[in-house]
């Protein structure tokens, strides 16, 4: 069951250090993908605890290449939250 306070938004560049976890982009490229709305994140009690990432093939259909979240967090409906949005 999803927590009542949790919430799912895109990121916003104060979210860069948490959404390049995985460390497969560089910095400029996460910046990027964040200023065009290609990153979402959960947030619990104002604290970050998961991301999806998307990415584009042909640079027109876009797909899920990447969701992660916190091992504590996990199996409790954020990644089906990040799906939903």
């Amino acid at each position: 069951m999803l927590p009542e306070n949790i919430s799912i938004r895109y990121a916003i560049p104060a979210d860069l250090d948490f959404v390049r976890q995985d460390h497969y982009l560089l910095p400029e490229i996460v910046q990027r993908k964040i200023e065009w709305r290609e990153i979402i994140v959960a947030e619990l009690n104002s604290r970050l605890v998961g991301y999806l990432r998307l990415e584009y093939l042909w640079s027109k259909i876009p797909y899920i290449v990447l969701i992660r979240v916190l091992p504590e967090h996990r199996r409790c409906g954020i990644g089906k939250a990040l799906l939903g949005f």
